[in-house]
């Protein structure tokens, strides 16, 4: 279960070709099949990187051009993995340090790593023989279905479209995840079906569509499409 509770502003880290440069390379050492990361890693889709919301230690999310996200989500990927152990030497410590990135449906979400002094690494050594990949067991699926109010028709629907969420905890209520809108804002629903944006910043909980416009939005495939339409609506009313 996370909170997503009213926090004091993060601050925001402006992408530079410093950055950039970091990621590509870092990318480019990877095995093969992480390559989809690669055409990514430019300042039109990453804008900017901030400290995790849900106060990881060292964890960082990038802000994305949520417009460019359609380009580089790909469903049939797992929807999040950790991507861990990467090595990095930095040349102030004289020594590696470790660097995790945070991988949801095929973009390049976020990252762990104790220092974002980029520059102080040597981007040409790398170490990755103990690269492995963390998932993540989805009990929470299971005591939502056990938990909710859906009718046996909503449960087999719900089992069939969404194959992973989580818990978030907040004063209006406990809701679970549904999907990633923009920037660490998130779709989620509550217990009856209702569904909801979670907006972090500036913290904002909005209904936008009841349980039975849920479930056929789901059904129809038409529902992160028409959630992004109310967010963007929402964006621009602030």
């Amino acid at each position: 279960m996370f909170n997503f509770f009213k926090k004091k502003k993060k601050k925001e880290y402006l992408i530079t070709k410093v950055e950039l440069a970091f990621f590509k390379s870092l990318i480019t050492v990877l095995p093969s099949k992480y390559r989809y990361l690669l055409p990514q890693i430019n300042d039109g889709f990453l804008l900017a990187f901030k400290e995790n919301v849900l106060g990881f230690k060292d964890s960082y999310t990038f802000l994305l051009n949520a417009k460019l996200e359609p380009i580089y989500i790909n469903k049939k990927l797992p929807h999040f993995f950790i991507l861990q152990n990467i090595k990095v030497w930095n040349k102030v410590k004289n020594d590696y340090i470790s660097v995790n990135l945070n991988i949801l449906s095929g973009y390049l979400g976020g990252f762990n790593v104790e220092s974002t002094e980029f520059s102080n690494f040597d981007f040409t050594k790398f170490d990755i023989s103990d690269i492995n990949e963390k998932h993540f067991e989805n009990k929470e699926l299971d005591d939502l279905l056990v938990q909710s109010n859906f009718n046996s028709t909503n449960k087999v629907l719900f089992e069939q479209k969404i194959n992973y969420t989580y818990s978030i905890k907040i004063p209006e209520g406990i809701f679970f995840y549904i999907d990633h809108i923009s920037n660490g804002d998130v779709l989620a629903i509550d217990l009856l079906g209702n569904c909801y944006l979670l907006i972090h910043d500036p913290y904002k909980v909005i209904k936008i569509f009841n349980t039975e416009e849920f479930f056929f939005k789901l059904e129809t495939d038409s529902l992160l499409k028409d959630a992004t339409e109310k967010y963007e609506y929402y964006a621009r009313s602030k």
